[in-house]
């Protein structure tokens, strides 16, 4: 899952965020552990 959010942020910000590191990671984490889902990640 964090992969396809990583991903996608790459895809229409035009950065090159890279999978597996801790802060990608703790943001993405934050998120679902707020609830948020894989299409909630995607929407923001």
């Amino acid at each position: 899952m964090k992969k396809e959010v990583i991903d996608y942020l790459n895809s229409k910000a035009g950065t090159a965020y890279r999978h597996g590191t801790k802060k990608a990671d703790t943001v993405i984490n934050a998120r679902i552990a707020e609830g948020a889902t894989l299409e909630d990640l995607f929407e923001k």
